[in-house]
């Protein structure tokens, strides 16, 4: 049997749950003071790679062509919400859309999934998630508040609250790594949601 539009969408945001939960991991994890400079690099270069799948991943959930997954066609393929539940559900996903605009242009667009010419690629994640700084070295507020660190944090709870919305119900997403370790709730791990 085909899983439907939602049941799709829950899993993708499943993993956009484990990449976040990995990347976070990644960059609290203190550096190896006796690691070499090519570690150190290769450290960066992953951290950069995953901030930039997770932009393309949270980019995902506003796709609404045809044949795509996203939170429209999932909310269309819903038949158990009121029509005053679907707009307001609508009216988030518009929300939700003004937010990862700045993504798709700044990030997916730019460098992401394309290389618009001219476009200089950040290559220092660090200076990418706190501190606002483009390519070039220069302040960069809006590139900090709208595609950093805390905005991909911000897309994902967005995500996967209207998600709930969507499906009437408040969805757990939980890993576990094998049948030694506990199940990680990954709301309460990547957005600090208690069940």
């Amino acid at each position: 049997m085909t899983e439907s539009v939602l049941e799709q969408a829950r899993d993708d945001c499943l993993w956009l749950l484990m990449a976040l939960e990995a990347f976070d991991a990644l960059l609290t994890t203190p550096l190896d003071p006796q690691g070499t400079r090519e570690e150190w690099q290769q450290r960066f270069v992953i951290l950069r790679e995953v901030e930039t799948m997770l932009v393309l991943r949270i980019c995902r959930f506003d796709d609404d062509g045809r044949n795509q997954v996203g939170l429209r066609s999932a909310l269309k393929e819903q038949d158990h919400l009121s029509e005053k539940e679907k707009k307001e559900i609508l009216n988030d996903i518009k929300a939700f859309r003004a937010a990862v605009n700045p993504m798709k242009v700044k990030v997916r667009n730019s460098f992401g999934a394309h290389l618009a010419s001219g476009t200089d690629v950040p290559h220092d994640p660090s200076a990418f998630w706190f501190e606002g700084i483009d390519a070039k070295g220069e302040p960069d507020e809006l590139r900090r508040d709208n595609v950093g660190y805390q905005a991909i944090h911000e897309r994902t709870a967005e995500i996967v609250h209207i998600l709930d919305k969507i499906g009437g119900t408040r969805y757990g997403y939980g890993a576990v790594a094998g049948s030694q370790e506990r199940t990680r709730d990954l709301r309460e791990v990547c957005l600090g949601e208690k069940p």
